[in-house]
């Protein structure tokens, strides 16, 4: 579920249990979970998440926030400079980049 999140919302889920049991089902399925119903278990061992965050993180090639910090603040400042932009739209520009460049979106890995 984290690897899927990850792809299409850029973040982690704060809690993979609010995932609909349909699309559990159908993800264990695919990567051959045989029991999905262990996603209960999840947060029994808070170790499980930082562990599986990293291994996704490897595995798609996504970046840390921290890593690409300097980065994102000179894009940003150089839309200020030569663009007049809302803060919205500086968010939103923000949050492209970051997407564009496979960043965890900060803040929200929980």
């Amino acid at each position: 579920m984290a690897r899927g999140t990850v792809r299409m919302l850029g973040t982690f889920l704060l809690d993979p249990r609010d995932v609909p049991h349909v699309a559990v089902d159908y993800v264990a399925e695919q990567i051959g979970v045989a029991d999905p119903s262990c996603i209960k278990l999840y947060p029994e061992r808070t170790q499980t998440k930082w562990d599986h965050q990293g291994e996704i993180r490897e595995l798609l090639e996504y970046q840390e926030f921290v890593e690409v910090q300097a980065g994102l603040l000179r894009f940003l400042g150089s839309r200020v400079r030569h663009f007049r932009v809302s803060r919205r739209e500086l968010f939103d520009r923000a949050v492209v980049w970051l997407i564009d460049n496979k960043v965890v979106l900060p803040g929200m890995a929980g």
